[in-house]
C-alpha cells in the first residue's frame, strides 16, 4: 500500500441541509453527532456517524504507521456541523505531522466551487490544494420545474442537480 484516500459520505454533515423546502439540518456546531426527531434521522446519523469515527481510527492507524494519506471532506461552515468538528477529526489535524489544507475544488477542473478541507500526511508537494477561487459573487435567475423563479447569489452559474423529489 502506497498511500490511503479516504473521502466518507458527508450526506448527514452537509451544509446544504436545512436551506429552504430540503431536507432539514440534522447536526449543528453544538450537536456535532446529531440532533434526530425522527427515527429515520437517527438511522442516517448513526450510519454516518459510525463511517466517520471508523474512518478517522483508520488515519490516526495510518499515521501511526507512517503511511502516507489524504482525508477530504466538506470545509466547516459557521452555520452547520461539519465532520472536521467530531473530537476525532479535531484530533487528528492536530497532529503535528498532520497537514490541514483549505481549497476550492474548482480550482482542480471541478464543475463546482465546493470548498473543501483535505488531512494529508507524508504527501511532500500539496501547493495545489492551496487555491481559493475568488470571483465576485453576483446574482443568478433560474427557474425551477415548476416553472418559478428561483434567485442565487453565487460566484458562479448555479448548477442544476437532483433535488428533493428527484427533481432536476
Amino acid at each position: 500500500l502506497l498511500a490511503a484516500i479516504t473521502s466518507p459520505a458527508c450526506r448527514t454533515f452537509s451544509w446544504a441541509l436545512g436551506n429552504s423546502e430540503g431536507p432539514q439540518l440534522l447536526r449543528t456546531k453544538e450537536q456535532p453527532y446529531g440532533r434526530p426527531k425522527e427515527p429515520a434521522e437517527l438511522e442516517k446519523l448513526r450510519t454516518g456517524n459510525c463511517m466517520a469515527a471508523k474512518t478517522a481510527a483508520f488515519l490516526e492507524r495510518a499515521r501511526q504507521l507512517g503511511l502516507p494519506f489524504l482525508f477530504e471532506n466538506l470545509e466547516p461552515h459557521e452555520e452547520a456541523a461539519s465532520m472536521f468538528d467530531l473530537g476525532c477529526y479535531k484530533d487528528l489535524a492536530a497532529r503535528p505531522d498532520v497537514a490541514v489544507v483549505n481549497f476550492h475544488q474548482c480550482t482542480l477542473g471541478a464543475v463546482a466551487t465546493e470548498p473543501i478541507r483535505l488531512l494529508i500526511q507524508q504527501l511532500d508537494d500539496h501547493s495545489a490544494f492551496h487555491q481559493r477561487y475568488n470571483q465576485e459573487r453576483k446574482l443568478w435567475r433560474t427557474h425551477d420545474t415548476r416553472g418559478r423563479s428561483r434567485f442565487q447569489f453565487l460566484p458562479r452559474a448555479p448548477i442544476r442537480g437532483m433535488k428533493r423529489g428527484r427533481e432536476w
